[in-house]
């Protein structure tokens, strides 16, 4: 699933398709985080979140606001 959001993001790059670009980020996000959850199982025995845990949820909230910059628009 990473490769295919990975891929999808340069095939958008490449031939510009922002429903595609869309995809790709969501896939790549939701794949991330997924994986993370599962590695964060202890975080209520003192396990911390990463640094990628936080640039995933920045990435997010960054391509969300701009999606729905973009769709008002």
């Amino acid at each position: 699933m990473v490769n295919t959001g990975i891929s999808s993001l340069i095939v958008a790059l490449i031939h510009p398709n922002v429903l595609l670009f869309i995809v790709g980020v969501l896939t790549v996000y939701l794949v991330g985080t997924g994986d993370r959850y599962m590695r964060l199982r202890l975080l209520g025995k003192g396990q911390k979140p990463a640094f990628i845990d936080w640039f995933l949820t920045l990435g997010m909230l960054l391509s969300g606001c701009y999606f729905i910059g973009k769709g008002s628009y």
